[in-house]
């Protein structure tokens, strides 16, 4: 994974004031380094994208990119990693589901 893509990724939850899924993303980044080979940190990267352009407004490229990153996690053995890192997106859609709903 290219620091150049994860200052890119970086950013955008700054931007968009995504503190809280930014710290996410570094805890997951720090976990990564512990415990998974760089094809993982790929998947991750993948999700997370997916994660941003969704909160872009492009919910449905952003909803696909999550769920081939899940499924390639679920693939590739990380049942755990792929229920975890599925329960965030839920939460994610939801939560961005409600302040929209309140606008």
């Amino acid at each position: 994974i290219s620091q150049s893509a994860l200052a890119s990724i970086m950013d955008d939850f700054i931007e968009k004031n995504e503190i809280e899924y930014m710290e996410l993303m570094i805890k997951s980044l720090e976990k990564i380094s512990e415990d998974c080979d760089g094809t993982y940190s790929k998947i991750l990267c993948m999700y997370y994208r997916g994660i941003v352009r969704w909160g872009e407004g492009e919910e449905r490229e952003g909803g696909e990119e999550i769920e081939q990153a899940v499924a390639i996690l679920r693939a590739l053995g990380y049942e755990n990693k792929a229920i975890e890192y599925e329960t965030m997106y839920r939460e994610f859609a939801r939560k961005n589901n409600d302040i929209k709903m309140m606008e």
